[in-house]
């Protein structure tokens, strides 16, 4: 090494007289070969035959061209690549470049969550939770604990369960009232006591996750089935949130025969937020079970808090052995006192559809300085700490 770098300064002083003293490149060639012989000058100055010179850009050009079959080999590693695949539906195309990337361990979480995807997406859902627990034990990346949670719970749900479920869909999507609070009534027992139901299977949990008919997804959008809490959802999603028309349902109180109470709620929803027009319906799933029932037809205000703004509310009730109604309206978000007063500042009702029964509903004082709006908001806390005892609740006499 110090023979080369000597003989690189010896070619540059020599280089220097030589054009002083007129020599020509000549010379300066056969200098270079005599300091070659001698063992001075550096071997990599001097290309072999057939490499590119420094002196020619054109042999430096074709040097730095990809040699044929590197181009495939680049692109097979690409993770950008195997997100447009993916983006365009090419789930196997996706497969083949994002496994790779995977495999070298990448630090990026969106590469696991998306070969995961594109693994659920051709039916290989154990493949995609061993891609989604390696992804996150690599990055620790929370963001894939939801995907995983979802791919681990279509692995892992019992058939009994998976059974519930797909009779509860159908009957969401079927809209025949009898057949959903049957379905309901058995999904909601089977939740709540599962392992009597289901023996020694582990009932899979579903809190955050949608149903599409066929798995579980975490962020879905479409048409499904969702769960947050105790709710149920069934419409139009967008990354996991009720996002167009739908049906919520919340089911609030059970009773020993096995029946349920529900609050349900047909709206259109824009983020996950119920606006417009809307329907609450409070029913149990067996006929007498609940001492009443009651029917909101309104506004929402179109903001988080889902005031409503006006509505028209029918209640119906067994007392005194009869089938009553009453009515009453909803104004800003409070209950019209028009009349009917009680002396300790209630509203009185008397029933609409028996003259002279004398019947009655009373709307306590508490219950008319209550600022009404929808009592289960979807994927947030509500307004109410007990929201059947805030919503709705009224004494009756005879």
């Amino acid at each position: 090494m110090e023979q080369e770098r000597c003989g690189s300064r010896i070619l540059r002083v020599l280089n220097g007289v030589m054009v002083l003293l007129g020599i020509g490149a000549g010379g300066l060639a056969l200098c270079a070969a005599l300091l070659v012989w001698q063992g001075y000058a550096p071997s990599a100055d001097l290309p072999a035959e057939g490499q590119p010179s420094l002196s020619d850009p054109a042999g430096m050009e074709d040097a730095q061209a990809p040699q044929p079959g590197e181009e495939n080999q680049s692109e097979e590693m690409d993770p950008a690549r195997g997100m447009t695949l993916a983006e365009q539906g090419d789930w196997s195309g996706a497969v083949e470049i994002l496994a790779g990337v995977a495999a070298a361990e990448s630090e990026d979480p969106a590469v696991y969550e998306t070969l995961a995807r594109a693994y659920r997406e051709l039916g290989e859902d154990t493949r995609a939770a061993e891609t989604l627990r390696m992804g996150l034990e690599i990055t620790g990346a929370e963001e894939l604990e939801n995907p995983l949670k979802a791919a681990e719970s279509t692995v892992n749900l019992p058939q009994a369960q998976r059974e519930l479920l797909d009779s509860l869909y159908q009957a969401f999507a079927g809209g025949d009232e009898a057949a959903f609070q049957t379905a309901l009534q058995a999904w909601e027992n089977a939740s709540d006591y599962a392992q009597e139901t289901l023996g020694e299977t582990k009932w899979v949990r579903v809190g955050g996750l949608a149903w599409d008919g066929q798995r579980f997804w975490s962020g879905y959008t479409g048409l499904g089935m969702a769960f947050w809490g105790t709710g149920i959802y069934y419409g139009e999603l967008t990354e996991g949130k009720p996002d167009g028309t739908g049906r919520s349902v919340q089911v609030h109180t059970g009773y020993p025969e096995g029946a349920v109470e529900y609050l349900q709620l047909d709206a259109r929803w824009e983020d996950g937020v119920a606006v417009g027009d809307v329907v609450f319906r409070n029913r149990d799933t067996q006929a007498g079970a609940a001492f009443a029932e009651y029917d909101i037809v309104g506004t929402l205000d179109g903001t988080d808090a889902e005031v409503i703004t006006t509505a028209e509310v029918t209640v119906y009730a067994d007392a005194g052995g009869a089938g009553h109604q009453y009515a009453f309206s909803i104004r800003d978000g409070h209950i019209v006192q028009d009349g009917g007063l009680t002396s300790d500042g209630g509203l009185s009702r008397n029933c609409t559809i028996h003259s002279g029964c004398g019947s009655h509903l009373i709307v306590t004082a508490d219950s008319l300085n209550t600022l009404y709006q929808n009592p289960y908001p979807w994927g947030r806390e509500g307004p109410y700490t007990e929201p059947w005892m805030a919503f709705m609740n009224f004494s009756y006499t005879n």
